[in-house]
């Protein structure tokens, strides 16, 4: 498999007016398209990304080598593509994630032990008042009508 190529679009509409069907038709003029990933559009062009994958290396190379040369136009959408480098979110690509590593949101600010317990069972226990059963109206059974 190769590596993933990002497709972008180079007009003021980015990929909005491409769909995945017509992105995959584009690039299996290089050679056979093993994934495509074209989420739906953002509103904002320029964070419009569909990522294409091929199953040999040498296709993708011939197809990021005509991505960047400028001619590339996809239903009348110019188009440029990339290597994909870094995956975009904080978190590694490999899918392996620290979890010894800390926790910081809103509550590490609290000390230690202060927040009360809110389980309900535990709070009825302590308050005193029964559980409360079916009622006999509801009981399980009964005469057939």
């Amino acid at each position: 498999m190769s590596q993933f190529i990002e497709v972008v679009g180079n007009s003021d509409e980015g990929l909005g007016r491409v769909t995945r069907l017509w992105l995959r038709s584009f690039m299996q003029q290089f050679g056979e398209v093993i994934q495509i990933h074209k989420p739906p559009t953002s509103g904002d062009p320029r964070s419009d990304v569909a990522t294409v994958r091929f199953a040999k290396q040498e296709q993708a190379e011939a197809a990021v080598t005509f991505l960047k040369s400028g001619n590339a136009l996809l239903n009348g959408t110019p188009i440029a593509g990339d290597w994909k480098t870094q995956a975009k979110g904080g978190r590694p690509s490999s899918g392996v994630l620290d979890y010894d590593a800390p926790i910081v949101d809103s509550r590490s600010f609290l000390p230690a032990g202060s927040r009360p317990d809110r389980s309900r069972s535990r709070r009825r226990t302590v308050r005193g008042s029964p559980r409360r059963g079916r009622s006999e109206s509801r009981g399980r059974g009964g005469t057939a009508l």
